[in-house]
């Protein structure tokens, strides 16, 4: 179980990325104190601030007629139901301290096969992880070393190991097949702009509630860092994505800005992710 607890730990590392930057830059030093802290998502259910896509009467309209959140729901919907697909995402990160680092993810399916692939690169560390699964069924992982900022040059090891799904989908707090960080609705939703169409490609831009939109990918960070959750804090949550006129999602750009306290030290992340995806 320790050994599954370091790799997952080393996965998520790949997710959050930089806050393995900060883990290495503080090493030996205490985290900031767990006392006297108020949990400011007390009554909160993230399951209220989700909505169901059966609910969404889209058959026989375009995106230009559904709202920005809805939207999104329909093509997640979408995408989770093709037999076979790929999600590229290309990520930066920079803390307040100057330190950048690299994320490169690949997820999707194949048939009844579930994958994901991730490595975050920097000057500080530099890990990567694999694994494989069905729905409900374990999951199969092996983790390497990127020499770059790609996946392309990773070199994996012989080391693998097993996590069960529930155990996981518990530890990141969506199952691990949900494509999307956030939780996007008309209840986590801040704004939206228009909708703008070209070439039958339909794109919106919407800025989300940083601490509703966010309230599941605090679990990712949270076991991460070992820190409760009171002491994360989103600032800017905005999701740009384009799909087609069927609701295929073709690219996303998602930008975030948080901040941690790491022995009583205040420290700002700034993120940009560039994804795309294939079919």
């Amino acid at each position: 179980m320790k050994n599954k607890k370091q790799f997952l730990k080393y996965l998520l590392v790949c997710f959050i990325g930089v806050l393995s930057i900060m883990l290495g830059y503080f090493t030996g030093s205490l985290l900031t104190s767990k006392f006297f802290t108020i949990d400011k998502y007390a009554g909160i259910n993230k399951e209220d601030l989700l909505e169901d896509v059966s609910n969404i009467y889209y058959e026989g309209k375009t995106p230009d007629q559904l709202s920005a959140t809805d939207t999104f729901i329909v093509a997640l919907h979408i995408l989770h139901s093709q037999q076979t697909y790929i999600r590229n995402s290309n990520g930066e990160l920079e803390t307040s301290l100057g330190v950048k680092q690299y994320i490169h993810n690949r997820s999707g399916k194949m048939g009844d096969m579930h994958f994901m692939e991730v490595s975050t690169y920097s000057s500080i560390i530099k890990n990567a992880g694999r694994f494989n699964y069905k729905i409900g069924e374990d999951i199969r992982y092996q983790n390497g070393t990127p020499s770059d900022i790609t996946l392309d040059s990773v070199q994996w090891k012989d080391e693998y190991g097993d996590y069960t799904y529930d155990e996981y989908t518990e530890l990141l707090g969506r199952r691990p097949e949900y494509e999307s960080t956030y939780i996007i609705s008309s209840k986590t939703l801040n704004s939206a702009t228009p909708c703008t169409k070209n070439n039958n490609l339909y794109t919106y831009t919407i800025e989300l509630n940083p601490m509703l939109a966010t309230i599941s990918y605090l679990n990712e960070i949270s076991f991460v860092s070992d820190i409760e959750k009171s002491s994360i804090n989103f600032t800017k949550v905005i999701v740009e994505f384009t799909v087609d006129e069927n609701f295929v999602l073709i690219s996303q750009k998602n930008q975030e800005v948080y901040t941690v306290k790491y022995s009583g030290i205040p420290v700002t992340i700034s993120s940009v992710y560039n994804i795309t995806f294939s079919y």
